[in-house]
């Protein structure tokens, strides 16, 4: 693996990028241009940075608070590569808490060792939004795993929940900051996985963006070390 380089890209597609821009109630999908530059790529398959070469189309879901659209999930490379990653170390039945822009559900559907996925998503806006750009996923075909979205707050789903999964794989958080993440780990993050540990001792569950406590690890600790050192 090399370790500390420069990925480098000139072109990008990811399934959203064939989103078409639309708006439902606080959420839109809005495509953008990443301009030339460098990036972080955080040690994704051992990359510390990522220098875009020209231009690349981005797909965002984006929320209106106060007035102002926020960014909620974006299709760059390393957001992209991350959920490559979870989607291939996925086996059997698969529980993903938040639908966001579908990116791992089709990189699941590429896993032959997936069973089935449902996906948890507590708003219906993101839902009507989304399902138009993700229903080939619910037609049956042999070795594609089967999919069920459903309009659920995960929180509440779990308090009543036996399913017995394999994969759990929770996304629902947004960071802007350092500062911010930390609060997140700590006040919500821990507290959430100490709960799901004991409901689901035998399940292999990740939080996206906290590998520390996740059972997929897609950035190696060596990297993990050199990221810290930069952003410290």
């Amino acid at each position: 693996m090399k370790l500390s380089g420069t990925l480098e890209i000139t072109e990008w597609h990811t399934p959203a990028t064939d989103y078409p821009e639309s708006e439902v109630g606080n959420f839109r999908i809005h495509h953008i241009k990443q301009s030339r530059g460098y990036y972080n790529h955080w040690g994704l398959d051992g990359y510390l940075f990522l220098k875009v070469k020209k231009p690349i189309p981005i797909t965002n879901l984006q929320e209106k608070r106060n007035g102002k659209w926020q960014y909620w999930m974006v299709d760059d490379p390393p957001q992209q590569r991350a959920m490559e990653i979870y989607a291939a170390h996925a086996h059997g039945r698969v529980l993903v808490a938040g639908l966001g822009l579908g990116l791992i559900l089709h990189e699941l559907a590429k896993n032959p060792r997936v069973n089935s996925v449902v996906v948890l998503e507590k708003s219906p806006e993101v839902m009507e939004l989304m399902l138009s750009n993700i229903q080939y996923l619910f037609e049956p075909k042999k070795g594609k795993p089967l999919f069920v979205v459903t309009n659920e707050d995960f929180y509440e789903f779990i308090e009543n929940d036996t399913g017995g999964w394999d994969t759990i794989i929770v996304d629902l958080w947004v960071s802007n900051s350092a500062d911010e993440k930390m609060r997140i780990f700590y006040q919500e993050i821990l507290p959430l996985h100490f709960m799901l540990s004991q409901k689901y001792p035998a399940s292999e569950i990740t939080y996206h963006g906290f590998q520390t406590v996740s059972a997929i690890k897609p950035v190696s600790e060596e990297m993990v070390e050199l990221v810290s050192e930069i952003n410290s």
